[in-house]
């Protein structure tokens, strides 16, 4: 729903059962959008990553190389650490790079 511009889905069990609403745009239609085939990272994905990862997102969708020599320079994060912080953004489930 956050891809096409609408809010998360309300779950609630105030009247004794399971209840999920989805929220529609209301008046406000300008709030609907159309993903681009070509996005790169919707805004499903971009609400999961952290600040440095999306840093790191937006250098490489710009045709930058990031090393891990850059990672450590630019972000401060030792080899270790670095992984961790990238490896997330090569997994299947995200898929937003590849080496």
């Amino acid at each position: 729903m956050l891809n096409h511009g609408l809010g998360q889905p309300l779950l609630g069990t105030d009247t004794g059962y399971f209840q999920v609403a989805f929220p529609g745009p209301g008046d406000n239609l300008d709030r609907i959008r159309v993903p681009e085939t070509r996005l790169l990272v919707t805004p499903a994905v971009e609400a999961r990553l952290n600040d440095r990862q999306k840093r790191m997102v937006s250098l490489l969708a710009q045709g930058e190389e990031l090393t891990s020599r850059r990672r450590e320079q630019e972000f401060g994060l030792g080899k270790k650490r670095g992984k961790g912080t990238i490896d997330p953004l090569r997994s299947e489930e995200q898929d937003l790079i590849v080496r």
